[in-house]
């Protein structure tokens, strides 16, 4: 018996650590790449809310426009398409309602739905219904859930390429 310990565990446990690492991290590429990647207008007018919301959001491998107001939003959609809107309820120059009535009577007798998820501060009981009522699609309060956001998205990002596919 001269086979040393390393020689008869299966293939798999004698390989090098890095290599392993390195079949899990392209696996974990390989998964972010079938995730349908947003393309997402954050409406937002503080500047932290948008770094931290954009750092968040870039690496889980969506494309981000920011807008610091409403009348930017209405411009960046004129300018681009957008998979989905993330909507500050409390902007200056045209809060996120006006924003969202803008959009939705842009849409009217289009067939085009663009969905926008609110993000307020206000987190007391009917404003999720006030949000949905004016028009938007979510609701989701501020400070931010990092895994709540994610998970929003994702089910957006599901939505989105059923529709892009045909699959209903």
């Amino acid at each position: 018996m001269t086979e040393t310990a390393a020689q008869a565990q299966p293939a798999i446990l004698s390989a090098p650590v890095v290599e392993f690492a390195s079949a899990v991290l392209a696996t974990d590429r390989a998964v972010q790449k079938k995730k349908k990647q947003l393309r997402i207008l954050l409406a937002e007018d503080n500047a932290i809310n948008q770094k931290i919301a954009c750092h968040v959001l870039e690496k889980q491998g969506h494309h981000v426009t920011v807008a610091a107001d409403g009348c930017q939003a209405l411009s960046a959609l004129d300018q681009a398409h957008f998979d989905v809107v993330l909507m500050d309820v409390q902007m200056p120059e045209m809060d996120g309602f006006e924003t969202t009535d803008a959009i939705r009577a842009l849409e009217r007798g289009t067939g085009v739905h663009l969905p926008i998820i609110a993000m307020t501060a206000h987190a007391m009981k009917g404003d999720r219904e006030r949000c949905i009522a004016a028009g938007m699609d979510s609701y989701i309060s501020k400070p931010l859930g990092i895994k709540e956001l994610i998970e929003l998205l994702e089910k957006f990002a599901a939505a989105a390429q059923q529709e892009a596919s045909g699959v209903f």
